[in-house]
């Protein structure tokens, strides 16, 4: 059960690189080293603050670092072949951990919330910071789908991710639209690495996995999907933890390889052009 609820901070990265997926048609491979960034800045303001203020923290750094990520490097390579964006997000990603590198010890940390666990009603102890991973995810994936849903911030990103040309046409500041979102796409990442955190132990070395964990999570949820990428963060979080009990640590990493290979097998080369409908519900 901890595994699964555990499984939110993959789902919040995630959903960041979703979000990017959407409206740029970019799959940003530099998330999870956002996430490590939120990770260590929340860590460093739970010492200094509290757990709860770390976690504003990390979603802050999280969101200045997604949105210079998107400025000055993916909003280079918009409308180019998938691939290119690919290994510019990837070596923008090994940048910032090797940045991280620098500037850090390779030892494990982790954010204690200072909550006791406590029983569920099927006798299994919940972790605090599982729970947490997971109250985060839900809040997150809940205030996104609001804001498109629900708002007129909503019906600009909607515009922008079905045909970014006539949008501008129409007056909306695309460059503008599509670098807020970059920031809301780090802000989760920064918000992941505070839950992951939270439930437990990461370092400089969690990079690699967790490019690949996220980007299984991104691609079997779906362009924009909330509640589908979300499913599978969490699903992905409990199938890890059943293995990791199991069997070797490294087989969740080779299943993961093999699904993410089949799964980007199917995208194109080349971002499609749109076809739903503005008023409709086009990535529900």
């Amino acid at each position: 059960m901890n595994g699964i609820l555990g499984g939110g901070a993959l789902g919040l990265a995630a959903l960041g690189v979703s979000l990017s997926w959407w409206t740029g048609g970019q799959f940003n491979l530099a998330q999870a080293a956002i996430v490590l960034v939120g990770a260590y800045a929340g860590w460093i303001a739970a010492e200094a603050v509290s757990p709860l203020g770390a976690a504003v923290v990390a979603l802050i750094a999280g969101g200045l670092l997604g949105w210079a990520v998107e400025a000055a490097i993916l909003r280079r390579v918009a409308g180019r072949p998938v691939p290119l964006g690919l290994l510019v997000s990837f070596g923008s990603g090994l940048a910032i951990v090797a940045g991280l590198q620098a500037a850090a010890t390779n030892d494990y940390r982790s954010i204690a919330l200072g909550l006791r666990s406590g029983p569920s009603p099927g006798g299994l102890t919940l972790s605090p910071g599982d729970l947490a991973a997971a109250a985060a995810a839900l809040a997150a994936g809940g205030a996104l789908v609001w804001l498109r849903e629900r708002t007129t911030a909503g019906v600009v990103m909607r515009a922008v991710a079905e045909d970014p040309e006539a949008a501008r046409l129409c007056g909306v500041p695309v460059d503008r639209v599509v670098g807020a979102l970059g920031a809301c796409s780090g802000a989760l990442a920064g918000l992941a690495g505070w839950s992951m955190a939270a439930a437990g132990a990461f370092s400089t070395s969690s990079a690699d996995r967790l490019v690949l964990l996220v980007s299984v999570v991104a691609v079997v949820g779906g362009a924009g999907r909330v509640s589908r990428t979300l499913a599978a963060g969490f699903a992905l979080g409990g199938v890890a933890a059943l293995i990791g009990e199991v069997a070797a640590a490294r087989l969740v990493e080779v299943a993961a390889l093999v699904v993410l290979l089949a799964a980007l097998a199917g995208l194109p080369l080349r971002r499609e052009a749109p076809t739903s409908r503005l008023r409709g519900r086009p990535l529900g």
